[in-house]
């Protein structure tokens, strides 16, 4: 199919889209479409995908802003509007509606095959999505934690603390070495974190909230391909549960404080009792 027909295709689906023509947004992608909602972590139907933000935005209309073809690839720009009067299906569960006005510039990759849309992605800022839906604020607190455990640790995206943490932010436990406790120390934390290990995921098995101070107890979970705290790589698969608490002001972390087992974590790596010895951090700055 000619490249030019890919964008049209697109400019068709959020014309049915906007429309609301749900079986017509279906139309133009193959029954086993799949679409990868990264921001949330999300993978889905195609159908269910079209289908969640219709239901949560009856009135949400797509704007397009740029397309850009490349043989079956279709990069989309596009401007969202709406207003949340419907249920979302969000990274931790079901959002009610909460009645407020969104407006949010998004990016969807389509690939097509056979003239339909084979599977896709989508990316937005998760944190200024959240935001503009003033949930109530435990409920849009905890919504900011995951999507920076998701974006930050998974998606190893810590160009992007800002999004997440105040320009003064203070980490209590900053990594060691690092000149001071604030957004320079934590992001080069994450980066030692990258390189120690490079397929490092989180898992939050324990979520609490109270006012504005959000518990995490987390799973961090990947292989030793790196120098971590002092020690060559190992090749070792590992599993670390770390915990956190997050101070948040006006919808991002003003504070940090943590703790991990340390101890157990040298363990996994193999080190010798010396090794431990010699290996000297603050409760809690594994990284």
């Amino acid at each position: 199919m000619a490249t030019l027909d890919h964008a049209a295709l697109v400019r068709g689906l959020y014309g049915a889209w906007n429309a609301k023509d749900l079986d017509r947004v279906a139309s133009y992608a193959h029954r086993d479409a799949r679409m990868r909602n990264v921001p949330f972590g999300a993978d889905q139907s195609f159908v269910e995908y079209t289908e969640n933000w219709a239901k949560a935005f009856p009135d949400g209309q797509i704007e397009v802003t740029n397309l850009v073809v490349q043989d079956d690839v279709v990069v989309a720009e596009f401007t969202g509007r709406g207003t949340h009067t419907g249920p979302l299906k969000g990274p931790s569960g079901e959002i009610p509606p909460t009645n407020r006005p969104v407006e949010l510039p998004l990016v969807e990759i389509y690939r097509f095959a056979a003239g339909k849309i084979a599977e896709g992605k989508v990316y937005f800022d998760a944190a200024t999505f959240f935001a503009q839906l003033h949930l109530g604020s435990t409920n849009e607190n905890k919504e900011l934690i995951r999507a920076a455990f998701h974006d930050l640790v998974d998606n190893k995206g810590a160009e992007g603390l800002e999004k997440y943490c105040r320009s003064d932010l203070h980490d209590h436990q900053p990594p060691v070495g690092a000149p001071a406790g604030g957004l320079d120390a934590a992001r080069e934390g994450f980066e030692r974190l990258y390189r120690a290990i490079p397929d490092v995921h989180s898992r939050i098995d324990e979520l609490i909230s109270e006012g504005d101070r959000i518990f995490v107890r987390a799973t961090f979970t990947g292989t030793h391909q790196g120098e971590l705290m002092g020690l060559q790589p190992t090749g070792k698969r590992l599993a670390v549960e770390l915990w956190h608490v997050f101070r948040v002001v006006d919808g991002k972390v003003a504070e940090h404080w943590a703790q991990s087992d340390t101890l157990e974590l040298l363990r996994q790596i193999g080190a010798t009792p010396r090794q431990m010895a010699d290996v000297v951090e603050p409760p809690g700055a594994m990284i």
